[in-house]
């Protein structure tokens, strides 16, 4: 059975990328910058989900609720299954994505009770067209907890959503596209995935 727990260089994207992958209720109509943005990101994150006391079931509401007002969960959860999303039944493409957001959010709000710190540097900001990619530095309390992570976001409908982040030159999304291309090889449709992810979110539910 394939593994999908993070690990190397991937387990260090998603510890600090998970600190960062929510964001908060923007009030003003106009957007903030994309650097002001993930700025508030890292604020709300340390400041709601990493707060002692904080229980599990809590947390993960609580990143539940930020995964799906403020990430682009869906499109993440197509691209990362390629061509079997279209072998796929609309009803499967439903419980899939369903599972997927379970999924993520379990780890992500895991992950993040294990905060110890870490500090994100601007670097700068590219623009191409509604997209950007927000260059920033995370470092720890150690040199080797020293990561680049390169931040894209689309802008909709006035807010941001993050569609991917990029570690070192690792792309979560291309990383979590080549481990499932692994477990659905040979598959007609999601159903071997949605299993192992169901199996997978009961595990961390016990």
């Amino acid at each position: 059975m394939v593994n999908l727990s993070p690990i190397g260089l991937y387990k260090k994207l998603v510890i600090l990328g998970a600190l960062f992958f929510v964001a908060p209720q923007l009030s003003a109509q106009t957007p903030p910058s994309p650097a002001d943005f993930i700025r508030s990101i890292a604020d709300e994150a340390i400041n709601s989900l990493t707060i002692a006391g904080i229980d599990k079931k809590t947390r993960e509401e609580r990143m539940l609720t930020f995964l799906d007002k403020y990430s682009d969960i869906p499109g993440l959860a197509k691209f990362v299954v390629g061509r079997y999303w279209n072998r796929s039944t609309d009803q499967q493409k439903q419980e899939y994505v369903t599972i997927f957001r379970l999924y993520n959010a379990k780890n992500f709000a895991a992950l993040l009770a294990a905060y110890s710190g870490q500090k994100l540097d601007i670097i700068r900001t590219t623009k191409n067209q509604n997209s950007y990619i927000v260059v920033t530095v995370i470092t720890g309390k150690t040199a080797s907890d020293r990561l680049q992570i390169d931040w894209q976001l689309r802008l909709e409908q006035e807010r941001y959503l993050i569609t991917d982040f990029v570690v070192e030159g690792l792309s979560q999304a291309a990383t979590l596209r080549d481990d499932f291309a692994t477990i659905l090889k040979g598959s007609n449709d999601l159903t071997k995935l949605i299993e192992l992810l169901k199996q997978k979110v009961a595990a961390k539910t016990n």
